[in-house]
């Protein structure tokens, strides 16, 4: 019997972890295309995200930082605006680094 439990937990713990790490890496592909990750969040299939859209995302901080990402100010993240913040954040944060070094 203790054999069977032991088992089951065994098979749980390690379909979680299976579960937490293609999501992680689903995340982190998104992250490296603007157009997979714009896909999807756009509810209504317009190419663009809304500010209704980003605050019905499940995770990411897209909702917090939804006005410094909409730099035109027509209220919608469009690929252009993903990719440079994406890419100002990413500057920023090689920039702290090296002040680090």
């Amino acid at each position: 019997m203790s054999k069977k439990i032991l088992l089951s937990v065994s098979l749980l713990v390690a379909c979680a972890f299976v579960s937490v790490s293609v999501n992680a890496q689903d995340h982190k592909d998104h992250k490296k295309d603007p157009e997979k990750y714009i896909k999807k969040l756009d509810a209504n299939n317009d190419g663009k995200i809304s500010k209704d859209e980003a605050d019905k995302a499940e995770k990411g901080k897209l909702k917090d930082h939804f006005a410094k990402v909409d730099v035109n100010k027509d209220g919608f993240i469009d690929k252009a605006e993903l990719e440079t913040y994406w890419k100002n954040k990413q500057a920023a944060k090689e920039a702290k680094k090296q002040q680090k070094s």
